[in-house]
């Protein structure tokens, strides 16, 4: 596992969730969800950015993309710097997750409410 950390495994996968083919995302997400508990990998995820994709791939038509992406982000979510956003050059998952929500659930909400 850590071969492939310091092998570009990593940063590859990310690029693999970028391929707009749903076949290649899903083992990609599924490859991640498998690794992506252990620190060395959450912070290689870190480096690779690659949270946004992650958030942009929780509105994928297929389930399993979506609770895996949600599993990873999660697993990010735990790396020290990416919830306060202390380290400029990290992703800062608690304002990545309030953007995801202000476009996808805000606007249903405001329907529920109305």
């Amino acid at each position: 596992m850590c071969d492939s950390v310091f092998s570009g495994g990593i940063p590859a996968l990310v690029e693999l969730l970028k391929i707009d083919n749903e076949d290649i995302q899903s083992v990609a997400a599924s490859v991640l969800f498998n690794i992506s508990e252990h620190d060395p990998v959450r912070r290689a995820l870190t480096e690779a950015n690659a949270g946004p994709i992650l958030i942009q791939l929780l509105t994928s038509p297929v389930d399993e993309i979506q609770s895996r992406a949600a599993t990873v982000l999660s697993d990010l979510a735990c790396v020290d710097g990416n919830q306060s956003g202390k380290n400029h050059t990290t992703l800062n998952m608690s304002t990545c997750v309030s953007h995801y929500l202000l476009l996808t659930v805000c606007p249903y909400l405001t329907l529920i409410v109305r």
